[in-house]
């Protein structure tokens, strides 16, 4: 968005907020699972 926007606030308040939960964010990241026939069954309970 440029600078001259009328709506650049929008835009940095919504990056601000993103910055400020992300910081707080004490959650674990999950690998990623890649499924097959096998995993398939077991991750989907079947």
């Amino acid at each position: 968005v440029c600078s001259k926007s009328p709506d650049r606030h929008v835009v940095d308040e919504a990056i601000e907020r993103g910055r400020r939960e992300s910081e707080k964010s004490t959650e674990v990241a999950k690998p990623l699972v890649f499924r097959n026939p096998k995993n398939s069954k077991q991750i989907s309970g079947f």
